[in-house]
């Protein structure tokens, strides 16, 4: 060969390096244990390429559960695990749910039908005793376990619904779970619906409204399951945060408590009603003042006005008259096929 021995080393090099550069990554982002492993043997295949010795060092362990699938199979089966049965809190009191509303898409305000479309997630956070594992600071594997909605189904999850709800599209909603060691879990649900809203246009165009939330649990009451918004107080009133929202858009409406566009926070308000909690989550708007007027005042102000220039024509003057009269009939011909 016309390389030397340096050069014939770095070539070995590099081709040892090139076949541990995929691995090494795909370890990095999944398991610290493993890329520690292929640390230790990318470091023994340079020596090796250099004509050095290498020992190996001892593998390194770790405690079940070692893997998502793992934790599904010690703490999540049918034997060891009932997914109907709430979890138990100590002391024996109700569970405590804590709920927020992350707004992502308000789709639709119809002002006519009294309706808000919106589009979002419900997070929610919870302990279960039942699914403590042991982290990495006590010699396990994983310091969080990530549930999909296929794992999800054998987890007790809260049964909330919408109870001002008009109508939810027909789709299939993701999800996801996240258990810390200590059973704590989060769980985000997508949620798309249509709600029902007041509104009280006796200001328009300088009415204001706020669309309303409510949420509750179908089956559990308040001696059974709480439901608080995240980081609020257990009871009723107003605490934490129920409702957070990406910055949102509208031609005709100013969302008012985004104040610099980087979206905004809204407290929950939590009322017991017969021994059932509801927690209200909700948001406020105002029309765009100049976007009406534009769009709907203006123009009919115009037409009102073309329609009485023909009280203003001599009599006599049957064709003038009768084209004003045809005019405005165009105009709102126009109008509603636009």
């Amino acid at each position: 060969s016309s390389q030397g021995p340096r050069q014939c080393w770095l070539s070995e090099v590099r081709c040892r390096l090139t076949g541990f550069a995929i691995p090494l990554a795909m370890a990095l982002a999944c398991d610290a244990a493993v890329a520690r492993a292929f640390l230790a043997v990318a470091a023994c295949a340079l020596l090796g390429a250099a004509g050095q010795e290498c020992i190996a060092p001892a593998p390194v362990t770790c405690g079940a559960p070692a893997s998502t699938g793992d934790f599904v199979a010690s703490h999540l089966a049918p034997s060891v695990y009932d997914k109907w049965e709430r979890p138990k809190c100590e002391g024996g009191g109700p569970t405590v749910v804590e709920v927020q509303l992350r707004l992502v898409q308000v789709s639709r305000l119809d002002q006519k039908h009294s309706l808000i479309s919106f589009a979002g997630y419900f997070r929610m956070w919870w302990t279960d005793p039942r699914l403590k594992f042991p982290g990495t600071a006590e010699g396990g594997c994983l310091d969080t376990v990530i549930l999909q909605p296929e794992n999800i189904g054998h987890m007790w999850t809260p049964d909330i619904y919408i109870d001002n709800l008009e109508s939810t599209p027909t789709y299939t909603p993701t999800a996801m779970a996240e258990i810390a060691p200590d059973g704590k879990v989060w769980y985000s649900k997508e949620v798309r619906a249509t709600v029902k809203c007041e509104f009280n246009l006796g200001k328009l165009p300088y009415d204001s409204h706020t669309a309303t939330i409510v949420i509750a649990s179908y089956s559990l009451n308040a001696t059974r399951l709480r439901l608080v918004p995240k980081g609020g107080t257990i009871g009723a009133g107003s605490s934490g945060v129920g409702l957070s929202s990406t910055s949102l858009r509208s031609n005709s409406w100013v969302f008012t408590a985004d104040v610099d566009g980087s979206g905004f926070e809204t407290p929950g308000v939590v009322a017991v009603i017969d021994d059932w909690d509801y927690l209200t989550v909700s948001f406020p708007f105002k029309r765009k003042m100049r976007f009406f007027s534009v769009e709907v005042v203006f123009p009919s102000t115009i037409f009102l006005l073309i329609s009485y220039i023909q009280f203003f024509v001599d009599p006599a003057a049957a064709p003038a008259r009768a084209a004003l009269a045809t005019i405005p009939v165009l105009i709102m011909r126009t109008l509603s096929n636009s």
